[in-house]
């Protein structure tokens, strides 16, 4: 306790009840369900959303109030919300020292649409790729997943052949025009082959990039460079020089001391100077570095980090084993024993903090009910109502399960449950 200044200091000091300063609390409310449910059919099918109510810098009663809904089971700071044919709206008051804080949730009302009744409409051309030494129209023909449209295109390719032709409506014709650089395989396409002599590239204004002249010198930004020896790297100076160092090849890494420049070799692609402390690397065995940082192996070290923006996409909040139905099959006695139909273990995926798992049933014929422990969820059933020699007792429902973890993300699913007793004898 501070040091007592003055007269008034001390009363406040003493005081049993300490003043809080009201912008400090806070009520957060959320629902066990995104909202109420009805399937197409108009039948709802989860009517029940329990709220509950977590507060902050508060520790006092929660008193409940809805409009469009009604409320049981109110126990400490949760209660059910139950459908009334519509959305509900659902306060939770606190007064604490005298102070009212209030927060609400509205809860909607979720339908299921109607089946569409329209036609799909035709696919369009697409790009599909088959495994083939050789080009064959059969096999370009079974390549295309349905029925073959105008524009459709087909690459048929192995390690040492490729070949694309687009569908014209009556015939596979070679496309001539795009070759993407993953069908270029090793070995296709010889140096032999290739005529870049009187090459010319230029800005949209019409002043010379690059260009490769007839008698094969070579034009970077208007400096000429001398064509001679085997390219074995090559380094760009700053003023856009092109330099040869021997007559065994070009230019080796460069020296300390020799500028700013770009450099691609053996060892690596190189903006600035290495040994200068002033680059950007990519080495040819895929890592890189520069300056404080540096990726080899699949791991990143930086030196004196500073992380300016901490904010990580998370995967989204999921769950595993959660079956496609629970079926407790048929022919089971037609008494009044509850009889397990199935049991399943939910597992959150992705969570951040703590998960949750809820689970309830909703029963459209006979009886049905759920238990659950912990993550493990048991459907039982059972046959009675049915008299000698009628038919078998039939039950089924729709179970519903939430998974909602610390901050507050949610997801959901649902199952449905059936099974068929036996006939009283």
């Amino acid at each position: 306790m501070s040091t007592v200044l003055n007269d008034r200091d001390a009363i406040l000091q003493a005081a049993t009840v300490r003043i809080v300063n009201p912008k400090n609390a806070w009520i957060n409310l959320t629902a066990s369900a995104p909202g109420f449910h009805l399937n197409s059919a108009g039948q709802v099918d989860l009517s029940k959303v329990t709220v509950t109510a977590d507060l902050v810098g508060l520790d006092d009663a929660v008193t409940f109030t809805a409009v469009g809904g009604t409320l049981s089971n109110a126990a400490g700071r949760s209660v059910d919300v139950t459908y009334a044919g519509q959305a509900a709206i659902i306060t939770a008051k606190v007064v604490s020292n005298g102070d009212e804080f209030q927060r609400a949730l509205v809860i909607p009302v979720l339908r299921d649409g109607a089946s569409g009744t329209g036609t799909p409409g035709a696919r369009g051309a697409g790009h599909y790729y088959g495994s083939g030494t050789a080009w064959t129209d059969t096999l370009a023909n079974i390549t295309v997943p349905t029925t073959k449209v105008v524009g459709d295109v087909v690459t048929i390719s192995s390690g040492t052949f490729a070949m694309e032709k687009r569908w014209t409506g009556s015939a596979w014709v070679e496309t001539g025009v795009v070759i993407p650089g993953s069908l270029i395989v090793p070995g296709s396409i010889l140096a032999s082959a290739l005529n870049v002599l009187g090459l010319t590239v230029r800005k949209p204004g019409g002043t010379v990039s690059f260009s490769i002249g007839e008698d094969g010198t070579a034009l970077f930004g208007g400096s000429l460079a001398a064509a001679s020896g085997t390219l074995g790297s090559l380094t760009l100076a700053a003023g856009g020089n092109v330099r040869s160092a021997n007559s065994q090849g070009w230019g080796y890494w460069p020296p300390s001391g020799a500028g700013n420049v770009m450099y691609l070799g053996a060892e690596g692609f190189q903006l600035g100077n290495y040994n200068d402390g002033k680059f950007i690397h990519f080495f040819a065995d895929g890592s890189m570095a520069m300056p404080g940082f540096s990726l080899a192996n699949k791991q990143i070290t930086l030196d004196k980090p500073v992380l300016l923006n901490p904010d990580i996409q998370q995967a989204e909040l999921g769950m595993t084993g959660v079956p496609s139905s629970v079926n407790g099959g048929s022919g089971l006695p037609n008494d009044t024993a509850w009889r397990v139909y199935g049991s399943f273990t939910v597992t959150p995926t992705n969570a951040l903090g703590t998960a949750t798992v809820n689970a309830f049933i909703n029963t459209t014929e006979g009886e049905m009910r759920l238990s659950q422990a912990g993550n493990t969820i048991t459907v039982s059933g059972r046959g009675t109502g049915g008299a000698n020699g009628t038919n078998s007792r039939s039950n089924s429902g729709t179970i519903f399960i939430f998974v909602t973890d610390s901050k507050n993300r949610n997801a959901s699913t649902r199952l449905s449950a059936f099974g068929s007793h036996g006939i009283i004898q």
